[in-house]
């Protein structure tokens, strides 16, 4: 599915002031760092022009599209499936206090619309613009379905949802009364803080494929031509069921992790995953089979994947996806360099190179400052590109943020300096 976006109006044009000509390529790690910081600080203040439409499959939609304007149309049992994976991954149910009325609601990126347009489609409701973006966020929309619709696609989707059908069975009855809101509100926050109770309802691949869509992501390792799928979540439950689906059907390199297993810091403290690259195509194929659309291209990606094209893929699989590592990622001399990391440290875990350990150790202290300091210089260059790419488009530069009691934020005020 093919998605562009169009936005209104051109912004104010690049300060003359600001000058980007960085020697990316000298300076102290400390002095790249303090650049890198300041150009992290120039794209949060990026404001990306407004989003006026976008297009999908060749078709260009204007912002907003309305509830009123939504043609319904019949959704089969597997579809169903699929949009219930989906918003169980992303999906919201809330409650407006002073209305009693409920919303349900998903938020995506502009890349996503495609599946919002989904399920307007099949479920009512609206699509508006949520936010423009910056220079770290691409803009966002959200899907929004209120009323009888609303009613009625809860009772839909309760059919297959799995980690928010107790949120949807009570937004299924409609209207909340003045006197049980409060208690209603209550009821919500404690299902979104706990976890579901798992059921004897088999699990689809449609739901899945929908789930995967939402909650997914694949990963080709910069050392190997390896592909790495991975689900993540806050509470186990849904996941151990999904492990225990692909279990059955003879998916056995699946495992289950904690952060502490696996040394990170991010929210979601449980996740599945699989490593064996060819258990991983197979999967893959099956989850295009059975409807995945919003990683359909990251898929087809992937299951292409050999040794040969191995940087190719693994470059055009960025372009895919969001964001939030971009900054992180290893180019093709980073990933050189990474592996021969590895393959010192390999050699210095061998019992045959006592002899010279004192050399390879040597070795690999100086590769590891050659590598932290060029990926350095590769966050800088491309932190660089995108505030170029970005004011070209219209985007503009906002205010200072000043903080209370800290004034303007201390890498400000080397702003311009090289």
């Amino acid at each position: 599915m093919l998605v562009s976006i169009a936005f209104g109006g051109f912004r104010n044009a690049f300060p003359r002031c600001i000058r980007f000509q960085i020697r990316f390529w000298s300076g102290s790690p400390e002095k790249l760092q303090r650049r890198r910081e300041r150009l992290e600080g120039l794209l949060a203040r990026i404001q990306r022009p407004r989003l006026e439409s976008f297009e999908v499959d060749g078709k260009r939609y204007q912002l907003p599209l309305l509830a009123k304007d939504a043609e319904i149309e019949h959704c089969s049992e597997d579809k169903l499936a699929y949009l219930a994976g989906f918003f169980d991954g992303d999906g919201c149910v809330s409650l407006n206090k002073k209305t009693g009325s409920f919303v349900l609601g998903i938020s995506q990126s502009v890349n996503g619309a495609g599946t919002l347009l989904k399920f307007r489609q099949h479920l009512g409701g609206s699509i508006i613009r949520e936010q423009d973006g910056n220079g770290f966020s691409r803009p966002k929309l959200c899907w929004r379905l209120y009323g009888e619709t609303m009613k009625r696609a809860s009772t839909l989707l309760t059919k297959h949802s799995r980690t928010k059908r107790s949120q949807l069975q009570i937004s299924a009855r409609g209207n909340v009364e003045k006197a049980s809101r409060l208690q209603v509100a209550d009821e919500l926050k404690l299902l979104k803080r706990g976890d579901y109770v798992p059921d004897n309802r088999q699990l689809s691949w449609q739901y899945i494929a929908g789930f995967f869509d939402a909650e997914g992501c694949i990963k080709v390792l910069p050392n190997t031509a390896s592909i790495v799928l991975e689900l993540a979540q806050v509470k186990p439950a849904i996941l151990m069921q999904i492990l225990s689906f692909f279990q059955c059907r003879q998916h056995e390199s699946w495992k289950l992790y904690t952060n502490e297993c696996l040394s990170t810091n991010q929210s979601s403290h449980y996740r599945i995953m699989c490593c064996a690259k060819e258990e991983c195509k197979r999967i893959l194929q099956d989850l295009l089979a059975h409807g995945l659309q919003q990683k359909r291209e990251q898929a087809n990606l992937a299951r292409d994947l050999t040794s040969q094209n191995h940087v190719e893929i693994r470059d055009a699989l960025f372009q895919k996806v969001g964001q939030q590592s971009r900054y992180k990622r290893l180019d093709s001399f980073g990933m050189e360099m990474s592996k021969q990391i590895n393959q010192v440290q390999a050699r210095l875990r061998s019992k045959t190179v006592q002899a010279n350990r004192a050399t390879l150790e040597e070795e690999l202290s100086s590769l590891k400052k050659k590598f932290e300091t060029h990926k350095l210089q590769s966050s800088c260059e491309r932190m660089c590109s995108d505030l170029r790419t970005l004011l070209k488009l219209g985007s503009s530069i906002g205010p200072l943020r000043i903080e209370k009691g800290y004034g303007i934020l201390p890498w400000k005020s080397s702003l311009y300096s090289n």
